[in-house]
């Protein structure tokens, strides 16, 4: 009898040992980050463009890289911002750096970035859906809220 308490309360011992230190294993897993097998929801918001052409290149050199990198990326734009996503503004002219701004929102893009942009900030600039550049989408309450609430990360310009 006696043996079998103490065969017990070792067996007991070793279980809580051994649960002690998979649930440490685990704790430090989830401080790592999110899960590096599922690609992470980035955001990158962007309030300037014409009035800030550096902040217009770092956003759109960032959010390239972060495609690179197999990131799923929105470039969210508002304020000054949506003015990046009109047409009628001649991009092709406008530089940072020695870098055109309009071919890096075309790399940004074509690389499979998606561009939002705010429906209110648009409104106020004077841009419609109809002025957009190939690959921007004009949004709505119901997107740029889903956007956001699904984002990972937010980086912003």
């Amino acid at each position: 009898m006696m043996k079998s308490n103490v065969l017990r309360s070792w067996v007991t011992l070793i279980v809580a040992m051994l649960v002690l230190t998979l649930g440490q294993i685990t704790a430090s897993h989830a401080e790592d980050g999110p899960d590096k097998s599922k690609a992470q929801n980035i955001v990158v918001h962007l309030g300037q463009a014409t009035n800030d052409l550096h902040s217009a290149h770092m956003a759109l050199r960032i959010g390239t890289n972060l495609l690179q990198h197999r990131a799923k990326v929105t470039l969210f734009l508002d304020r000054e911002g949506v003015r990046l996503a009109d047409s009628r503004i001649p991009w092709e002219n406008l530089t940072w750096a020695g870098n055109n701004i309009a071919d890096e929102f075309d790399e940004f893009v074509n690389t499979g970035g998606k561009v939002l942009v705010c429906p209110g900030c648009a409104a106020d600039a004077g841009i419609t859906a109809s002025d957009l550049r190939p690959g921007a989408t004009m949004g709505n309450h119901d997107s740029v809220a889903k956007t956001l609430l699904r984002a990972d990360k937010i980086i912003d310009y």
